[in-house]
């Protein structure tokens, strides 16, 4: 009886061969090549805009890492621009103090760091005579002094530095000392009583000291104080002694003379 019923099913799949019936299936049901056609194409974008998706992360990610190389360069570009520019400036500014044998140093570092008013300067001083600083764009910045075999900057505002000054146009001599109730001015000290001073004088280096030469500016008066035998004043520095790295140091012409052997 099975061997009947296996003839039967291969004469079946015979003649179906025969007739092209398969063909004929495949021409009935073609809606089901075209369902598979359509899910193939739609697994396929949909693969490819994933694909992209994580490729546009990916480059996303490498633009941003560059990015910031970038923007690395761009900042070490920039200071060296800067530094060239400024630089340059400071080597025009010491052709123009040449006449006064005023060297170029830099600041190393704060002598300590809860003093902004004494650094330390790179630089070796022959002798032991105060020599004047001055900032490159020639304003007073205080005085230099050789301790040991260092050579420290003494800003304005330091307890330890003072220098001589003229007043206006009449030229009123002061002192500039320090004062601890107001160190973001010069304190000008000992001025004559009988001289006028107003709000607003311009103040310069007088060169009585032998340290600066005469006429390097100083700053303004801003507030004046009066009493019996003398005079005070505070005055807005022109130095911004804050963001000073260089400096000149003027040699009297009379240091080295002067010095000891």
């Amino acid at each position: 009886m099975r061997k009947f019923i296996f003839f039967i099913i291969l004469i079946a799949i015979g003649l179906s061969y025969a007739f092209k019936l398969d063909v004929a299936i495949a021409n009935r049901l073609t809606f089901l090549n075209d369902f598979k056609i359509y899910y193939l194409q739609k697994v396929a974008n949909i693969t490819y805009t994933v694909d992209k998706y994580f490729n546009q992360l990916n480059t996303i990610e490498q633009l941003k890492t560059q990015n910031e190389e970038l923007k690395k360069y761009q900042l070490l570009h920039n200071q060296s621009k800067q530094k060239l520019e400024e630089l340059s400036n400071i080597s025009d500014n010491l052709k123009e103090n040449s006449e006064h044998k005023a060297s170029l140093v830099n600041v190393v570092s704060y002598e300590n760091y809860n003093d902004y008013t004494k650094v330390i300067l790179n630089h070796k001083k022959e002798n032991s005579n105060i020599s004047a600083l001055i900032t490159t764009d020639n304003f007073a910045a205080g005085i230099a002094i050789k301790d040991g075999e260092q050579t420290f900057g003494l800003l304005n505002g330091n307890k330890k530095c003072s220098y001589a000054v003229y007043i206006g146009d009449t030229k009123v001599p002061g002192i500039v000392n320090y004062s601890k109730s107001k160190q973001k001015y010069i304190f000008l000290n000992y001025i004559p009583i009988w001289q006028e001073i107003n709000i607003g004088d311009e103040v310069i280096t007088s060169g009585m000291d032998d340290v600066f030469y005469e006429g390097v500016k100083v700053g303004k008066v801003v507030e004046i104080e009066k009493f019996p035998t003398m005079q005070r004043a505070y005055v807005k520095p022109y130095a911004n002694i804050l963001k000073q790295k260089y400096y000149f140091i003027y040699t009297n012409t009379e240091e080295t003379s002067n010095a000891k052997p």
